[in-house]
Formats: C-alpha cells, sequence, structure tokens
C-alpha cells in the first residue's frame, strides 16, 4: 500500500525530545523562570502501560528503585491518566537535578534506563526494548 508520503527526516522529532518539557522559557513568571535556570532542574516524564495484573508492582519497583538508582532526583512521582479494560499507564514524572549541563540528556537517560530495568521485569516490558538500545531502522540525515 503506497500512501505518497516524502521522508522530511529526523530534525523535528530531535528537537521535540530536546525540548518537548522544556517549558521554563515559555511558562511561569520571570522570577520562576530564573529560579529554574539557576537551580537546573529539568521536568521531564516517562509513560509506561501494562495489564492490571502487573500495574501495581510496577508503580512499586519503580518507586523503590528509582531513587537509589538516580541520586539527583529532586521530585519524583507518578500517575494514572488513562485505562482501558485490560490495563493502563502511569506517568512517572520527575526533576531532575542536572550535574552536567553538556550531559543532560546522559542523565535523563539514566531515569529512562531505570524505569525501564524495573518494566522489562514483567512480562508487559519484554516485548519492548529501550530504543536508544536497539538498532534504527529509520534513514538517517
Amino acid at each position: 500500500m503506497s500512501y505518497d508520503a516524502e521522508y522530511i527526516g529526523t530534525k523535528a522529532v530531535e528537537h521535540w525530545f530536546v525540548n518537548r518539557n522544556n517549558l521554563s522559557f515559555t511558562v511561569g513568571t520571570q522570577e520562576e523562570k530564573d529560579r529554574f535556570l539557576s537551580t537546573h532542574i529539568s521536568y521531564a516524564t516517562i509513560e509506561v502501560c501494562a495489564d492490571w495484573t502487573d500495574i501495581h508492582k510496577i508503580y512499586d519497583d519503580v518507586m523503590a528503585a528509582l531513587p537509589e538508582k538516580c541520586p539527583n532526583l529532586t521530585m519524583f512521582g507518578g500517575h494514572v491518566s488513562h485505562s482501558y479494560i485490560n490495563g493502563t499507564n502511569i506517568y512517572f514524572v520527575y526533576n531532575l537535578k542536572i550535574q552536567d549541563s553538556e550531559n543532560a540528556t546522559a542523565e535523563h537517560y539514566q531515569v529512562m534506563e531505570g524505569v525501564c530495568d524495573e518494566v522489562l521485569k514483567y512480562e508487559t516490558g519484554n516485548h519492548r526494548a529501550p530504543p536508544w538500545n536497539r538498532e534504527s531502522t529509520c534513514p538517517q540525515d
């Protein structure tokens, strides 16, 4: 089946990934923006989903493991936003005190890997691997 799609590269996705949660320049008062920039604390989310059997165990395991794996977390929690007959999601939300601004993405990956380590213990996660650990099947620019 052909949809006559045109490949436009990955730059838009790369920009989204870097800036998706960077609200420091667009939300809040100037004082709040200045505080965010001076503290080097970054906010982000990671969404996972699972069936009803595993979701509460995943939540408990992630909440117990992440503070030890990522000591520069300044806030960490999770909430459900939508559910279905066979399962639900959890948005894990966190604030991360960036230790090295040149390696901020790597510091966020440490959190993502910590969450994935816990999710992959369950059948739900065994079908997926973190995208940064897979060979890319997308053409490179």
